[in-house]
């Protein structure tokens, strides 16, 4: 990609890409780096990259991986895990229970719910978005 030009607040980058050089002026950025393929971003006021949602599907334990992911729970019973809240304030991520099982959303140890050790997430098409607030999860 030979230039990148930021005309409103967001752009897509639609090519496999490293670095996009140019922000300079932008808040101090000088560069940006990105990796991984293809990836639809935007950018906040802060210049804050926002990554895609992405979507997996799971039949046993797991843990989330990628900011604002959702887990969609199709079969079994067992456990999906968050990972500590205080290093990523303002990140989501969605739990969808689309099997007849019963999910446990467990999050890191120190960490909680809305006050809570676990959410369990036992009917079946039942979900909960969870969001860090810099030291625990809440339920929005």
């Amino acid at each position: 990609m030979a230039n990148a030009k930021i005309s409103d607040a967001a752009f897509v980058v639609t090519t496999d890409v490293t670095t996009i050089d140019g922000l300079a002026g932008y808040a101090g950025v000088n560069n940006v780096k990105i990796s991984g393929s293809a990836l639809i971003a935007s950018l906040d006021s802060n210049l804050n990259f926002a990554e895609k949602p992405t979507l997996r599907n799971v039949n046993s334990t797991t843990t989330f991986a990628t900011p604002n992911e959702t887990i969609n729970c199709f079969s079994n019973t067992f456990v999906v895990n968050l990972p500590l809240a205080g290093p990523i304030q303002g990140v989501t991520y969605t739990l969808v229970n689309t099997g007849t099982g019963t999910i446990t959303l467990t999050p890191n140890v120190g960490d909680t719910i809305n006050g809570s050790t676990t959410i369990d997430l036992s009917t079946q098409y039942i979900s909960r978005t969870v969001q860090s607030d810099g030291t625990n999860w809440i339920v929005i």
